[in-house]
C-alpha cells in the first residue's frame, strides 16, 4: 500500500496547507469538514445553534450561528444552496487545525486496527492461520 502524502508530514504547517487547499479545491471534502467541525460543537452549542464555550472546538463565535444553520441544513437536506456554499468556503479555512486533529485521531485508529487484524495472524508453517487458534 502506497504511503498517502500526508502521512510523510512532519509539521503543522505542511498540515496546514494540504488541508487549505484541499478545503478551496474539494467541494465535497469542504461540505465534510463542515460537518467534522459542526459535529466538534457540544451538545448545548448544537441545540443553540451558537458557540457558548471557549474550548477551541466547534465554530467561533463569529461564525458559530451562520455556520450551524448551514451544517444543520447540509445534515438534515444533503444541500445547501450556492450562497451557503460560499460563505462555507469562504470561512472553513482557518478551522483546517481541528481537521487536522480529527485526520490525525482517524489515522492513528487506522494503524491500531491493521496493527489489530495484523496480530491476530500467524503463519505455521506455509499456512497462515488465526492466532487465538495456536499455542504462539
Amino acid at each position: 500500500m502506497s504511503k498517502r502524502e500526508y502521512e510523510n508530514f512532519t509539521n503543522q504547517e505542511q498540515w496546514k496547507n494540504y488541508l487549505k487547499r484541499l478545503l478551496y479545491t474539494d467541494n465535497k471534502f469542504l461540505l465534510r469538514s463542515l460537518l467534522i467541525v459542526y459535529n466538534n460543537q457540544t451538545d448545548d452549542e448544537k441545540y443553540c445553534g451558537r458557540s457558548i464555550n471557549d474550548n477551541n472546538k466547534g465554530f467561533s463565535k463569529i461564525d458559530s450561528e451562520e455556520l450551524s444553520r448551514i451544517a444543520k441544513r447540509l445534515k438534515e437536506q444533503n444541500k445547501i444552496s450556492e450562497n451557503d456554499f460560499w460563505t462555507v468556503w469562504s470561512k472553513m479555512p482557518k478551522y483546517w487545525k481541528q481537521l487536522m486533529i480529527h485526520a490525525k485521531a482517524k489515522m492513528k485508529e487506522q494503524n491500531k486496527n491493521i496493527e489489530d487484524v495484523q496480530n491476530a495472524f500467524c503463519f505455521v508453517g506455509n499456512q497462515m492461520v488465526f492466532r487465538w487458534f495456536t499455542n504462539g
